[in-house]
């Protein structure tokens, strides 16, 4: 739509010749001016089409933005270190979001990190084309199997490493002891499923 947009005077013609047809003088807007009068127009456009940056809206449409940028940055600060002090700006962006992240990787032991490969494998023999091999994982041809590197990949992703076993105290012990009728053996059972281990009889 361009109902609205004040374009720029056009230019007085630089081009002079002579009609010979009318006996007069002729005067036309050569190619060079007119690119120049196009390219005055289109900025005149953009230049009507800029926001108004200082409106109300636009500017809670950019603080609502900046707030949220820091607050996903608070995020990549808790997942980097959950137990790092954090300053009094940082706290007055703070929101439930942020409590649950720390709580939740503060009660987690951290994993270790996976192990990374750039081998290829495993290797299959080409169905259409014979001598030839593909690796399974990238599809990558090759008839010398391993001559070449895949992208860095995930092999295996050690499990994490579980709690601490905690002792039982005296009064856990004793409540085992006398929960009902056992020998020696029986408690020893008692405290080991106590602990997680084996299976509970009844």
């Amino acid at each position: 739509m361009t109902d609205n947009i004040k374009l720029p005077i056009p230019p007085k013609p630089d081009t002079h010749c002579f009609d010979e047809d009318r006996a007069t003088d002729v005067w036309s807007h050569s190619q060079a001016q007119m690119l120049a009068y196009a390219r005055a127009a289109v900025a005149a456009d953009r230049a009507q089409r800029e926001p108004n940056w200082r409106h109300p809206k636009i500017q809670g449409l950019i603080g609502s933005e900046a707030r949220l940028r820091i607050t996903i940055d608070l995020i990549w600060k808790i997942l980097e270190d959950p137990n790092q002090e954090f300053t009094a700006s940082d706290m007055e962006y703070w929101d439930t979001i942020h409590d649950k992240l720390k709580d939740a990787l503060s009660t987690k032991p951290a994993a270790p990190p996976p192990e990374i490969s750039t081998k290829h494998g495993p290797w299959v023999e080409s169905t259409l084309h014979e001598g030839e091999t593909y690796c399974k994982r990238c599809r990558t041809r090759s008839i010398f199997a391993g001559d070449r590197e895949c992208d860095p990949h995930i092999v295996a992703a050690p499990a994490a490493p579980q709690p601490a076993q905690q002792p039982l105290t005296d009064e856990q012990i004793k409540d085992i002891h006398w929960s009902k009728p056992m020998d020696e053996f029986q408690f020893a059972r008692a405290i080991e499923q106590a602990h997680g281990i084996g299976v509970k009889n009844d």
